[in-house]
Order: C-alpha cells, then sequence, then structure tokens
C-alpha cells in the first residue's frame, strides 16, 4: 500500500467502435511487373498513391485487356483521386504459360544512342513485359556486355525496355543489333488463375483476399476481377469469397456482365444473360456496359468501385448513400468492339428492375444508375435486394465484429453484457443521428440465450437495423384546379 492518496483506472465499459474502411477495392487481375516488382506475384499490397502502384506494377499503360490492373490503378488514382485500393497480380513469370520469347529481333540504333525492344510482327510498338534479366544483345552475332556496350532501362511513361549505347562500347549510331529476350504473355492467364487455390498455406488469386486483413490490418469492402468477372465461375467465386472473409468479414463482388456484341447485342439480352449464367447472388452488384472516357475504356464494375468510394467519403465514410445517380467520367458507354450501347432512361430502369447497374447520361450527365444488387428480383428483402443496405449492413456488422471481438474470452458475466450492449448501442445512436440509420437497437434477450447455452460459453445478442432506403422513385400528382378560374371575376 502506498502512503497518499492514489488513483486505480478500470477499463472503459463502453468504448468507441472500431472504424473499418468501408468500400476498400480488392483487384485480382494481371499487370506487367517486371517493370515494378518482379516478385509481386500472387502477394497482396495496398497503394495509396499512383506512384505505390507504379512501384508495384510499372508504369500505368491503357492496355487494359492485357493488364487489368493499370485499369484499376488508372482509374482511382488518375480519373477519380480515390484510394486506398488493393492488388493481387496473378501474371507468374516463373510459369511459362505466362511468358514467351523473342528470338533475334534486330533493332536499329537510333539517332539518339537509343532504341526500345521490340519483336517481329509489332515493328511500331515496344514490347511492354520484357524480363530484363533475360535480355541478350549481339552485334554480328557475337554476345555483347551489359553496362561496357550497352546499358538497360525501362521507360519511366510507357513501361518499354530502352537499350542505350555505351560511349566507347561496341555499338555506334545506325548499327543493327539483335535482341533475345522473354517477355511477360497474359494471354497466357486462365480463368484458374484468376480463381485461385489455398494449398498447404500456400494463397493464390481470388483465394488471398483472405490475407488482406491479416497482413494490412485492412477489412475488404468490394472484390473485382475487371474482364474476369464476366465469367460465370471467376463471378461465381467472387460472390463466395466476399460472402465470408476470414470467417467473419463480408463484402460486395462488383461484376460484370459480358460486353461481347456477339453475346448481348443490346440492353434487352442483358437479363436473360444473367440469369442463364447465374449472376443472382445477393453478394454481387452485377454491371453493363463498360464506359468509355477519352480514348480509354473501363469496366463498369470499376467504375462503380471508384464512384461508391466517392459517394462514401462524402458521407463520412459511411456507405449509407446509393453510389446510383452519382457523376461518372466518361463520355459514352460501349462494348468490346467500340459499340455504343446509348441507353434510355425506361431502358437503363428496365435493367435496373433485373438488377443490373448500369450507365446512363441523363438530366445531369454522365451517372452510374442502379440501385439494386444482383440478387433482385428474385430476392426482395431490402437488406438483400438494395445495394446501399446491404452495405451497410455488411459495414456494421464486420465494425461490431472488430469492436467486440476483445471480449471474446472474457468472463460471461453482467459487465461484459453491458458493456457490449452499451457499446454497439453508442455506435449505433450515432450513426442514427446523422442519418445513416433509421433506427437501430441491440438486446441481449433471455428467448435467445437459453441458461445451457450461457453455460457453454455462448452468448447471443439480437441487432435490428433500419437503413435509409435510397429514394429509387420521388412521384408527384398534378392536378387542374378549374376552381381557381372564379378568381377572374373578383
Amino acid at each position: 500500500m502506498a502512503h497518499g492518496v492514489s488513483v486505480n483506472e478500470v477499463p472503459t465499459g463502453v468504448v468507441p467502435a472500431v472504424r473499418v474502411t468501408a468500400g476498400l477495392p480488392v483487384y485480382v487481375g494481371t499487370a506487367p511487373i517486371n517493370a515494378g516488382d518482379l516478385t509481386f506475384v500472387n502477394k497482396v499490397a495496398v497503394v495509396y498513391t499512383l506512384a505505390e502502384a507504379v512501384a508495384k506494377v510499372g508504369p500505368i499503360t491503357s492496355d487494359f485487356d492485357k493488364w487489368t490492373l493499370h485499369e484499376a490503378v488508372k482509374a482511382h488514382f488518375s480519373v477519380y483521386s480515390v484510394g486506398p485500393i488493393v492488388l493481387i497480380n496473378v501474371l507468374d513469370p516463373a510459369k511459362s504459360a505466362h511468358k514467351a520469347t523473342a528470338t533475334n529481333a534486330a533493332h536499329i540504333v537510333g539517332t539518339d544512342g537509343t532504341v526500345a525492344l521490340q519483336t517481329y510482327g509489332a515493328p511500331d510498338e515496344a514490347v511492354v513485359g520484357i524480363i530484363k534479366s533475360t535480355v541478350v544483345i549481339k552485334k554480328g552475332g557475337v554476345t555483347k556486355t551489359l553496362n561496357t556496350d550497352y546499358t538497360l532501362a525501362f521507360d519511366s511513361t510507357t513501361g518499354a525496355l530502352v537499350v542505350s549505347i555505351v560511349d566507347g562500347g561496341a555499338f555506334s549510331v545506325g548499327d543493327t543489333l539483335t535482341a533475345t529476350f522473354d517477355y511477360l504473355d497474359p494471354s497466357g492467364v486462365v480463368a484458374n488463375d484468376i480463381i485461385g487455390s489455398y494449398s498447404a498455406g500456400t494463397y493464390t488469386g481470388l483465394e488471398l483476399v483472405e490475407q488482406v486483413y491479416p497482413k494490412l490490418r485492412l477489412v475488404p469492402g468490394f472484390v473485382l476481377a475487371p474482364k474476369w468477372s464476366q465469367n460465370p465461375t471467376v463471378a461465381a467465386r467472387m460472390a463466395t469469397i466476399a460472402h465470408s472473409i476470414n470467417g467473419a468479414f463480408r463484402a460486395m463482388a462488383l461484376v460484370d456482365l459480358s460486353t461481347d456484341a456477339g453475346t448481348i447485342a443490346s440492353y434487352a439480352a442483358a437479363p436473360a444473360w444473367k440469369s442463364t449464367n447465374g449472376f443472382d447472388s445477393v453478394d454481387m452488384a452485377a454491371c453493363w456496359p463498360k464506359v468509355k472516357n477519352g480514348a480509354d475504356v473501363y469496366h463498369l464494375s470499376t467504375v462503380l468501385a471508384c464512384v461508391a468510394n466517392l459517394t462514401d467519403s462524402t458521407h463520412n465514410g459511411i456507405p449509407y448513400a446509393s453510389p446510383s445517380n452519382q457523376a461518372l467520367t466518361g463520355t459514352s458507354a460501349v462494348l468490346d468492339d467500340g459499340t455504343e450501347a446509348l441507353l434510355t432512361k425506361p431502358q437503363a430502369n428496365s435493367l435496373n428492375s433485373q438488377g443490373i447497374v448500369t450507365a446512363l447520361n441523363g438530366f445531369n450527365g454522365w451517372r452510374v444508375w442502379g440501385n439494386r444488387t444482383a440478387g433482385y428480383p428474385g430476392t426482395t428483402d431490402p437488406k438483400d435486394a438494395f445495394i446501399p443496405i446491404r452495405r451497410m449492413f455488411n459495414w456494421i456488422t464486420n465494425t461490431i465484429i472488430l469492436t467486440t471481438d476483445r471480449d471474446v474470452d472474457q468472463p460471461g458475466n453482467r459487465r461484459l453484457i453491458d458493456g457490449v450492449v452499451g457499446t454497439v448501442q453508442s455506435f449505433i445512436n450515432g450513426l442514427i443521428a446523422i442519418g445513416a440509420l433509421v433506427d437501430g437497437k441491440i438486446e441481449f434477450r433471455t428467448d435467445d440465450n437459453p441458461t445451457v447455452d450461457l453455460a457453454d460459453g455462448i452468448i447471443r445478442f439480437h441487432l435490428t437495423l433500419t437503413p435509409p432506403s435510397p429514394a429509387e422513385s420521388i412521384e408527384f400528382t398534378a392536378e387542374y384546379n378549374p376552381n381557381a378560374l372564379a378568381a377572374l371575376f373578383t
């Protein structure tokens, strides 16, 4: 016992809720990592800026069909300026199917003493994806020495590999050199690479979503695979993974319907294709068609993630506002072959009625248009039919899981019960105060907690949550009033 007055502190019974990033996008795809981080294969990386992204996946190109992660990076950091995002690259230089070889490709040293390496068949295009360590440069059939006769460096804008001749070396301006090298070939990537697997502690592809929280301490909000999510098998796996992450968290898969003009030629064919191919999960938002912005063409799923992130950012980071009717950056809606898919509002609404999010050039310019999950109209329960309500349930429950995890294995007494109820109700009350919830309540109910379960260490709480539904239809009634004509006689 200390001599004098002392104070002892006890843990606060009600603690603030842990904040969760509501819409953190996790992208799975391909990138020319040769000009970035060559070890970045089937790993998770969070990037907060364009510079951080380039360090991982190389200078950003517009060849989104080959380099699908470049689409995500360019959309988030160059077009919408919203992050962070998580990237997972599946293109593996160690797999023979994921690379190709250029043999004895001939080049002429330019007047500036440099030349960008190319392959035969693409004389006007530098190759993006060359693995620097595999390059062999020859003159007259004789192999020359790196850093003595020439140097190699990636162009910081294009990602091309540039040969620069060294003064006093073997080459002069106008000389012919031949180059042999391996380069990354994303055409060898297949759906199973994106889906991935788990075996003996090793995760690949979409299965790496399970590693996002353990490695980054960030909770996924969206799961995306631009281009690949049009594959029904990939989309189904995305939804399954999003439904249960780490056995605790729940996210939403943002997927695209086919934008092949030979498959879905117009909006009218989209609902049948969606149904036939099983794009009907409440954990999905299904998008159609693509969005063109200048020369670049983006999958609508990528655009939806960006717009949802921006919408969240203007609502205290809370996902209670729908991304529908929010501005997107684009100049047209298109299919893969460039065919324009310009919709009228009734046509766009018909897609929405079948659980398809689209792009509409409406009264206020280009907008994301659609509030419904892919589970609609088969599912009409508001928590599963509306994107913002589904996201609110995900976000609130993810937040509560992280907040109350500290209470697991603590003595199951009245103090613990009151602490959980107080903490969660305080969190809910804050959401009600700002309009993110219409109402909400947590209860410790007798009926939910039989004695045998309490004795077995099982404590159950009951949550009721009412996020606001989006004002999807606002109606006015206009009536002519002939009685007002009497005023003409006064």
